[in-house]
């Protein structure tokens, strides 16, 4: 077998292959001549009242080309296993193989994937950006703070939450100070209503309490509410001096 890495939405993963990834273009590192001990069942069996598998690679301290999965890292420590990654690698017949399962590629090959290998990419997708938050949580505003930048720290968190949310608006116009209403465009969310409907929302700064109101909205919902904003928009709110960001920064 060979073995590769591929950084993948932030993420480094691991993946053994039958035939060798460079004729299909990889041009990393590879690991030649080396096995993999993964026996799927008794990794992710998951018998009610015990607690969740948390699967690890590990390698052979007196076979260094040796790798195995385990159920856990205590199962790996007390194994004499010398540990290599947090998650189970991808085994895979050749690098193109791969590529075409997991790999986040054009539009074409995402409307070919199964619902099994689509939510498989979103599971990736979140995963990585578990990491992401860890790294880049915002800074917690203060009382001294004004109302556009307790507004950019709200996002910032929401981005940093979910990764589907590729667009944020706030709404102040016509709001409470002490109120913040929230469009996130969220292209997972689906709603058979057109009209938009927030979910009520608390968080307190400094020992301020504020209201939050967030509404999911696909990005076809949002071309509908900009059309017609007085109809399908809460009673209240309006798109007026909107403030909106992207997974970027702002953007209007």
């Amino acid at each position: 077998m060979f073995l590769v890495k591929d950084r993948r939405l932030g993420m480094d993963h691991f993946i053994f292959t039958q035939m060798d990834p460079r004729e299909d273009g990889y041009r990393g590192d590879v690991i030649e001549n080396v096995s993999l001990d993964y026996d799927m069942n008794a990794v992710h069996r998951w018998p009610e009242g015990l607690g969740r598998p948390d699967p690890q690679l590990g390698r052979s301290p007196g076979d260094p080309s040796h790798y195995k999965v385990f159920k856990s890292h205590n199962e790996l420590s007390e194994s004499g296993f010398k540990y290599v990654h947090f998650n189970t690698p991808f085994v895979a017949y050749s690098w193109e193989d791969y590529r075409k399962r997991y790999y986040p590629i054009p539009e074409e090959f995402a409307k070919r994937m199964t619902e099994e290998e689509w939510f498989d990419f979103l599971d990736d997708a979140d995963a990585a950006q578990k990491v992401r938050q860890t790294m880049s949580e915002p800074k917690k505003p203060t009382k001294t703070s004004d109302r556009d930048e307790i507004a950019q720290w709200i996002a910032k968190r929401h981005f940093n939450v979910d990764a589907a949310v590729r667009q944020i608006w706030f709404l102040p116009a016509e709001s409470p100070p002490d109120e913040f209403r929230f469009l996130e465009v969220n292209d997972r969310f689906a709603s058979e209503s057109q009209h938009v409907e927030p979910i009520d929302m608390g968080f307190d700064v400094d020992g301020s309490s504020f209201r939050l109101l967030v509404a999911d909205v696909s990005g076809t919902q949002l071309e509908q509410i900009k059309s017609k904003p007085a109809t399908l928009l809460p009673s209240g709110w309006s798109l007026r001096n909107a403030i909106v960001w992207g997974r970027r920064g702002r953007q209007g």
